[in-house]
């Protein structure tokens, strides 16, 4: 059995289901420390500072019972095309890009700049080319989230271990052989916690965009209760955006690692 600092590198799915349980309680507990935290925060600075715990949580059920009042779906409308199109593209042209060396190199420049420009410059950039609404959020969304998934399947592209592809074409394995057996495990490695970062990311800029662009969804509701001093209704907000995070990790990057990369979690 191969093994990896004495531990088996493909577990047992009996092993890697305890192993994602065991994760999930670790991150309730995490949670728990932090509403205890918060609950003392909120005792020592007053509930107009920062509502406590028990009361967010209970607007966060009630706004997630009134979702389309809440205007909840216009958000994850927004996000979602803008996130599955950055996903795309980004790697599409990151996987493109990192088969040639040169093209890689003419491109880095590129992509630093734009992963250095903040989301704000494309907020106020993007109402003054498409106005408020849909368009400009999902631009800003977009145009921020595209630069970190090509960025991603570059690197993992260009990290490939050539002397395993050297080796592959003297013994003429076929590609679909290589596809899945080389490249396939070795660029999940790089683009699945790429992409939990993406979607955290976007997610956060797409509310940000709608804050300062858009006349509806969570991000103009947090606008709206900013005006009213309702900190509470903000907080509810950021519970569920983290709600979202945490589902959108745990019940779909998750999974997709125990099933395609089972040696990692070997090593955790």
């Amino acid at each position: 059995m191969l093994l990896y600092v004495g531990r088996p590198i493909r577990q047992s799915r009996r092993v890697q289901l305890l192993s994602y349980c065991w994760g999930v309680w670790t991150a309730l507990a995490v949670i728990a420390v932090v509403c205890a935290f918060w609950h003392w925060g909120s005792v020592t600075l007053g509930t107009l500072v920062l509502p406590g715990p028990i009361a967010v949580f209970e607007r966060s059920i009630s706004l997630l019972q009134h979702y389309e009042l809440a205007e909840i779906p216009q958000t994850l409308f927004r996000a979602s095309i803008a996130i599955s199109a950055a996903v795309a593209s980004g790697v599409v042209l990151g996987l493109l890009t990192g088969v040639s060396k040169t093209m890689a190199l003419f491109c880095r420049p590129l992509i630093s700049m734009l992963l250095g420009i903040p989301p704000i410059i494309w907020i106020v950039l993007a109402i003054f080319w498409f106005n408020v609404g849909d368009s400009s959020t999902i631009f800003t969304t977009y145009i921020a989230v595209t630069p970190l998934m090509f960025a991603s399947a570059l690197q993992g592209m260009l990290s490939i271990d050539r002397n395993l592809e050297e080796l592959m074409s003297v013994y003429k394995v076929r590609f679909d052989k290589r596809l899945y057996h080389l490249y396939w495990p070795h660029l999940l490695t790089h683009l699945l916690p790429a992409f939990n970062i993406a979607f955290a990311m976007g997610l956060k800029i797409a509310i940000m965009a709608e804050l300062l662009g858009s006349p509806d969804g969570i991000g103009a509701q947090i606008g709206l209760a900013r005006t009213m001093l309702e900190t509470e209704v903000v907080m509810a907000y950021i519970v569920i955006l983290l709600l979202i995070i945490y589902l959108v990790e745990y019940l779909l990057v998750e999974p997709l690692k125990i099933i395609f990369l089972p040696w990692d979690q070997g090593r955790g």
